[in-house]
């Protein structure tokens, strides 16, 4: 019974180095000008400070949290279809090659003439485990990400007097996140590694009687 219960306190102690999570986050908003574009913008996440622990794992995000639009058919007597498109690339060492977010209204069919369709708060998340070394990720201070968006309303004709590209005014932004998540396992402190020994002297103690 003695030794279960030395076992159960050792258990205790061992969790206390479980996996552990930190992140860091950059947000960006495009305008309609840059979406249609692509004008990147840029930022800085955190590298992963070593004196933590060991690292893990690495996961970016990529959330466009708010799409908005509107599209408007100013073509007499035709009907439009139309779909707005939103694409988010994220690039920037030590992320090798991109991280693409690509949201899509979906397709918007017979708009009549100078009627509107609205795309409002919609929301889109892209998510990857880098590809190279998790050392690349380690370090003190920051590193740079360039945030590219492209993308905008696409509209054509759908109905009677005509056929093409249709005649219209539009209007589009998105904003959202970009966020890096760390899962590493910590540094154990001085007091847990102290009772961690006193845990194994007194393990041992119990063998001894025995």
């Amino acid at each position: 019974m003695k030794i279960l219960q030395a076992l159960i306190v050792l258990g205790l102690f061992a969790s206390c180095a479980s996996a552990a999570i930190v992140s860091d986050s950059v947000p960006f908003s495009f305008d309609p000008v840059a979406i249609t574009t692509g004008n990147p913008a840029t930022g800085s996440l955190d590298l992963f400070d070593p004196a933590l622990g060991t690292l893990t794992g690495v996961t970016i995000k990529v959330q466009q949290t708010d799409v908005n639009g509107i599209f408007t058919n100013l073509d007499a007597n035709i009907n439009a279809d139309a779909a707005l498109g939103s694409v988010v690339d994220v690039s920037g060492f030590p992320v090798i090659g991109s991280i693409v977010n690509n949201y899509n209204s979906g397709l918007f069919t017979n708009i009549p003439e100078n009627s509107s369709v609205y795309v409002t708060n919609d929301s889109s998340t892209a998510s990857i485990l880098p590809l190279g070394a998790l050392a690349s990720y380690e370090g003190v201070g920051t590193f740079n990400i360039s945030i590219l968006n492209t993308g905008g309303w696409v509209g054509s004709a759908s109905g009677s007097g005509g056929s093409g590209t249709i005649t219209a005014s539009f209007d589009s932004d998105t904003s959202g996140l970009v966020e890096i998540v760390y899962e590493f396992t910590p540094v154990p402190e001085p007091a847990t590694m102290t009772l961690l020994g006193l845990g194994l002297c007194g393990l041992a103690l119990v063998r001894r009687r025995k």
